[in-house]
């Protein structure tokens, strides 16, 4: 049984594992997708619940395992691996083949006007409303990280939603 977690991206990949699955071996994978958060996936699958779910190695690093973070790709591959089969006896797999790195939006034509090429130019110039998602907003490498890294002062307390309602809420709202 493959799982993902309740945003587009964890969608696309729960169900490209399913299909590569079943491509691969004459079974018909039952889909668990759209669970909820990076917690509520990982108990599903230490309960046995489903089989598989993309993770990223980042974020069990730092909101299942309660690790600092670790820049070093290998060596924060490692370390989790290590973890997970230490603790629950699950296998971490190996790596997609690709980065998923946290990434800042902001309006086109605020950054335009404004001339906003960089965070640290927005940083430095601007008063921020921030949304993000549950997780970034727990990791200490995710809105923590940024607030201390980039000396932000928001306007008004961050605000915590569905990833997918995101991009929504930046069109409805001036965020900066």
């Amino acid at each position: 049984m493959v799982g993902s977690k309740n945003f587009t991206e964890q969608l696309l990949l729960g169900e490209i594992l399913a299909q590569q699955i079943e491509r691969r071996m004459p079974v018909k994978v039952e889909r668990k997708l759209e669970l909820g958060g990076i917690l509520l996936a990982h108990e599903a699958l230490v309960k046995g619940d489903i089989d598989l779910y993309p993770e990223y190695t980042g974020s069990a690093l730092t909101t299942v395992l309660k690790q600092r973070a670790i820049a070093d790709p290998a060596e924060a591959l490692s370390a989790v691996r290590a973890l997970y089969r230490s603790q629950w006896q699950l296998e971490w797999l190996d790596p997609l083949g690709f980065d998923n790195t946290f990434a800042m939006v902001i309006q086109g034509q605020e950054a335009r006007a404004k001339h906003l090429a960089t965070l640290s130019d927005a940083a430095r110039a601007h008063r921020w409303r921030l949304g993000m998602g549950y997780e970034f907003a727990q990791r200490p490498d995710g809105l923590e990280g940024l607030m201390k890294t980039y000396n932000l002062h928001p306007s008004a307390p961050p605000v915590s939603m569905d990833l997918g309602l995101l991009y929504s809420a930046l069109q409805q709202t001036m965020w900066i």
